[in-house]
Order: C-alpha cells, then sequence, then structure tokens
C-alpha cells in the first residue's frame, strides 16, 4: 500500500466515521472533522504535518476566546489533522503518541509480529501499552 493510498483509506473511514456519528450536516463537529481530512488529503510530505499542526495551534489559540462554533469547528478539524498524524508516526516507527494510533495503524497495514503471525497488532500493541503504563482509548 503506498503512503497516498494509506493516506486515502484513512480519510474515507475517519470521513465515513464522522458521517455516521454526526448526521447532521450542519453540526460544526462534523464540518470542523470533514475539513481536517480535506486538509490532510492536501498535505503531499508527511514532513508537513507538524508546522501544520503548530500554525493551527496558534490559530485555535486566537480563536478560543471568540465564537465557540467557530473555535471547535476549527479544534475539531485539528483533532482529524492530529489523528492521522499519529497513525502515521507508527508507520513511521516514531514513537506514537497514542497506543491507539498503534492500534489504528495495525488494523489497516497488518504486520508481523515477533511471533511471525500477520495479523498482530491489537495484542502487540495491548502487551506494550500495558508495559509501559500507556492508557488505550476506546
Amino acid at each position: 500500500m503506498t503512503h497516498e493510498e494509506f493516506i486515502q483509506r484513512l480519510c474515507d473511514e475517519g470521513e465515513e466515521s464522522v458521517r455516521q456519528n454526526y448526521p447532521d450536516p450542519t453540526d460544526h463537529r462534523r464540518r470542523g472533522a470533514m475539513l481536517g481530512f480535506k486538509i490532510v488529503r492536501a498535505i503531499k510530505d508527511p514532513a508537513e504535518f507538524p508546522a501544520t499542526l503548530r500554525h493551527r495551534a496558534a490559530v485555535e489559540a486566537d480563536l478560543k476566546s471568540g465564537d465557540q462554533e467557530q473555535y471547535w469547528a476549527y479544534r475539531w478539524a485539528t483533532l482529524q489533522v492530529e489523528f492521522v498524524w499519529e497513525i502515521l508516526c507508527a508507520g513511521m516507527k516514531v514513537f506514537p503518541e497514542t497506543a491507539e494510533a498503534e492500534l489504528k495503524k495495525a488494523g489497516i497495514v497488518p504486520v508481523k509480529g515477533r511471533d511471525g503471525n500477520d495479523q498482530w497488532g491489537k495484542e502487540d500493541a495491548t502487551r506494550q501499552a500495558r508495559e509501559t503504563g500507556r492508557k488505550i482509548e476506546q
């Protein structure tokens, strides 16, 4: 699976989840989340993610004291970018922010675990989370 195909699949699945969880197209969470996936698709080089997230954090700080719907729509877009970045980090062998990112990546791109099985993902990530004391979000 190429990087572009991986991003496409993450965004497609994410958008479907957003549509199911927030069926009202006027919901600021839905609008923000869908915008977030558009932003992700526009990022062609993974090295652009940290700068994009820094920029969005600065804008969020300015928006926080203003219109709350605008702020939360913007924040929900940022959350989608952060989510995809964490999954990409797991795939690039950069330590992910959450074990959830490791589990999501393992569910999409099966890899061989130490035992040689192709479908290790959840068991190994759960063990790793237990050993490091990290919480796996459900």
